[in-house]
């Protein structure tokens, strides 16, 4: 904290200080990375706010100067991902890189417990990230998002290009489906602005048993309505994943031959 003008501090591995007064700065960090689970703290506590000292309005302190300096922010750690663990990262609006290592088969199921209004409200929080990583989806298929939680983070957040998230295929025809009937997202649906986004990954993800070439057809569709520029979907060694890869190429062709028409 004594580094005034400290840019980059990497692999972070001292816990914060639990005895020592908050500093009334802290250094104009640009880019953090902390290794190991318990250096989460680290993100609390330099996020706190302290009021007499913090003033995210403009006055002097860290809460400001980091909100607006910080931009890379990695987590090496494996952690159960939920709204609480989120939160601190609503104070640094300037975010452009999100990370954070998951790995379920560390925990017992599935470590992602966020809703896709907790996603929402992240990419309103973040409007500048461009990747965002939380954990690839896992093999226990169980988390609560769904691909609906795409659409918020590809229209709030315009240049991202790199997603890593967690997301369940259990009902994805429909999850697609109904996408503008959803009350949290209906708002959203109408708007055409999108961000570019070429691939998704979905992991251990399995499509759905009994999926037929009508709903691959659909669910296509609409990962393509999401994120225009798709291209492919990657998938750990899962071949039922090609033939929604062949019909987004087919779809994409399609697009652009009309395009080159008019």
């Amino acid at each position: 904290m004594g580094l005034k003008n400290l840019r980059v501090w990497d692999y972070v591995h001292s816990l914060p200080p639990t005895t020592l007064p908050f500093p009334t700065t802290v250094p104009p960090l640009r880019s953090l990375t902390l290794i190991g689970k318990e250096m989460y703290g680290w993100i609390p506590w330099l996020t706190q706010e302290r009021r007499g000292t913090f003033d995210i309005h403009g006055g002097p302190g860290g809460y400001f100067e980091l909100g607006v300096t910080l931009t890379n922010l990695t987590f090496e750690g494996s952690v159960p991902i939920d709204a609480m663990f989120i939160s601190p990262f609503f104070l640094l609006p300037n975010l452009t890189l999100l990370r954070s290592v998951l790995n379920c088969r560390e925990l017992v199921g599935c470590g992602s417990s966020l809703t896709n209004k907790d996603v929402l409200q992240l990419s309103a929080a973040l409007p500048r990230l461009e990747v965002l990583s939380l954990g690839a989806p896992c093999f226990n298929n169980a988390c609560p998002t769904t691909v609906s939680c795409f659409l918020a983070l590809s229209v709030h957040c315009k240049g991202l290009r790199g997603l890593d998230v967690h997301f369940n295929t259990i009902n994805l025809v429909n999850d697609i489906q109904t996408l503008s009937e959803d009350p949290d997202f209906r708002d959203l649906h109408s708007l055409q602005t999108r961000c570019s986004l070429s691939h998704i990954y979905v992991g251990d993800l399995p499509i759905p048993e009994g999926t037929s070439n009508e709903d691959i057809t659909t669910i296509a569709t609409g990962l393509v309505n999401i994120f225009p520029s798709l291209s492919c979907v990657f998938a750990f060694g899962r071949l039922d994943w090609k033939p929604l890869n062949l019909r987004i190429r087919e779809l994409q062709a399609t697009r652009s031959s009309a395009l080159d028409r008019t």
